[in-house]
């Protein structure tokens, strides 16, 4: 399952790295803003009041935006897991944290605490961003630094943001994703409700806790039968190191 996963996460980084650089030389107009859904996010308020576009947002942003509000309320927010370029580069160095034994998880109070600042953040960029009717969060989104290439809006404090932001996921499994993301803050709602998830069966279930060290976003799972968690991103990791092949399955 995690060859599987790593494939497709690739594939969606190789072609993300394609755009960049095709934009960056000038071969092609479409930029990795144009494929980000928090785009459309951005851009929901000047569309809805003044029917606009905020800044290099467009048509293609408010759909995507749309599309994976509909793959969270069906799959939970496997967009995360599956899709998501910068997703995918953090589980890979948090693997490799995590061989050589850097991997350190915060106390489960602290854990929760710093799993709200997320919230605090999106209201901040949501609120500004309307305000001034333009992408405040550009400078600061690691996702953009990393395949703009050096776009003008990059100075030299997102590099800064950039390499803190990889080099947390040595020390944290996907810190960025669980304390600061705000496309996962915003569809956490909807994750919550999400249809398809991981359910647990309480009988065949020896509660090793195998499935929660596995679990990049530290999910608890032992000891429940429906894993709503609104961080779950169908990743499968639980599932795959089960010893007991019966005791984890995905369902509704």
């Amino acid at each position: 399952m995690r060859l599987a996963r790593t494939l497709f996460q690739a594939g969606f980084v190789i072609g993300m790295i394609a755009v960049g650089l095709r934009w960056t030389f000038g071969g092609h107009a479409l930029t990795c803003e144009t494929y980000c859904p928090f785009g459309g996010l951005e851009t929901a308020y000047s569309l809805l009041t003044q029917r606009r576009f905020t800044c290099s947002t467009s048509e293609a942003s408010f759909i995507f935006f749309l599309g994976m509000m509909g793959l969270t309320l069906l799959a939970k927010k496997s967009f995360c897991s599956w899709i998501c370029p910068l997703g995918a580069l953090l589980e890979w160095i948090g693997r490799l944290g995590g061989r050589v034994r850097w991997v350190w998880e915060p106390p489960k109070r602290v854990d929760r605490a710093l799993r709200y600042l997320r919230y605090v953040v999106l209201f901040a960029i949501l609120y500004f961003t309307y305000t001034v009717g333009d992408l405040v969060f550009r400078t600061y989104d690691p996702y953009y630094i990393l395949y703009s290439f050096g776009n003008e809006a990059v100075v030299w404090w997102s590099w800064m943001v950039l390499a803190a932001v990889l080099l947390s996921a040595l020390y944290i499994r996907m810190a960025w994703c669980r304390y600061l993301c705000l496309l996962g803050a915003a569809f956490d709602l909807f994750s919550w409700t999400g249809l398809v998830k991981p359910i647990v069966d309480s009988h065949a279930c020896t509660s090793c806790g195998l499935c929660e060290k596995a679990c990049p976003q530290a999910i608890p799972i032992v000891g429940r039968t429906k894993i709503r968690a609104r961080d779950c991103t169908n990743c499968l990791e639980c599932l795959a190191v089960c010893p007991k092949h019966d005791a984890i399955s995905m369902g509704v």
